[in-house]
């Protein structure tokens, strides 16, 4: 309500009641009466700050809380994220790990391998004039590293007795393997498929006892060389692994021999 509107009502409401009021009396009350409406203009105007004061902490806090909603679902974004790449980085350290221990495994293979081609290559360089002359052969296939001897250089006919040019040989093939300590070595004794004759019969029954005794004696020799024989074994395999056809005296030749085979050490014994 304006002071104007004011002024009025109260002159009009003294005229009404038939009082006269002084004009110093009047212009304080009027005084009096314009400072409750300018308290009240401030007290309004104090209130409308408030209320825009409460408007805008209000605005304020909504702000707040969609943040922190935000930022508590970046944070649950962010730790879905650290838990799937943990997971990739533990997959990935057991796929290096993997292939870590693969490498060593075939670092560790090839290392094998060089030491066995060590060996088959100490052979050959050993045995160059009897293989000249094909009374040994030395082969190699994967790990399994065989020499194949002819009887006819370590036995005289029907007998088990290494003959003195067998023992060379032997010697030369003994050096070579007195330094292996991670082979088997089978001597195995080969012979054709005609039975022992009756006089040789009285020691030798068969082919098998005849197979036997000459690679137990090629064994011995062996060992008195130096090989260790906690890695060797005889083994008489008489005329049961034939190489050639023993049909012809050649064939038979062939298939009087001894072979050395050296295979990877399983621990067993």
């Amino acid at each position: 309500m304006r002071k104007g509107a004011v002024a009025v009502i109260v002159t009009t409401l003294l005229s009404l009641g038939g009082c006269f009021v002084p004009k110093d009396r009047f212009d304080q009350q009027k005084l009096e009466t314009d400072s409750c409406y300018a308290a009240l203009e401030r007290e309004n105007q104090h209130k409308h700050e408030l209320s825009n004061a409460v408007a805008e902490l209000e605005r304020a806090m909504g702000d707040l809380t969609a943040e922190r909603k935000r930022l508590a679902e970046e944070k649950g974004s962010l730790q879905g994220s650290m838990q799937h790449l943990e997971l990739e980085v533990a997959a990935k350290l057991r796929e290096v790990n993997a292939l870590t221990a693969e490498k060593t495994q075939l670092e560790r293979q090839k290392a094998e391998l060089a030491k066995k081609s060590e060996t088959y290559d100490e052979l050959v360089a050993s045995l160059q004039d009897e293989m000249k002359q094909k009374l040994i052969e030395v082969k190699q296939k994967g790990q399994r590293v065989t020499v194949n001897v002819s009887d006819q250089v370590l036995f005289d006919s029907g007998s088990a007795e290494v003959k003195t040019a067998g023992q060379t040989a032997l010697e030369k093939i003994a050096r070579v393997l007195a330094k292996v300590g991670d082979r088997r070595i089978d001597i195995e004794g080969h012979t054709y498929n005609l039975k022992v004759s009756p006089e040789l019969a009285k020691t030798f029954p068969s082919n098998w006892e005849l197979s036997a005794t000459r690679a137990t004696n090629v064994v011995r020799y062996l060992e008195a060389h130096g090989v260790n024989p906690g890695r060797m074994a005889a083994v008489g395999k008489s005329e049961f692994r034939p190489v050639a056809n023993n049909g012809s005296p050649g064939g038979r030749q062939l298939n009087r021999r001894i072979e050395i085979v050296l295979t990877p050490w399983d621990g067993e014994r």
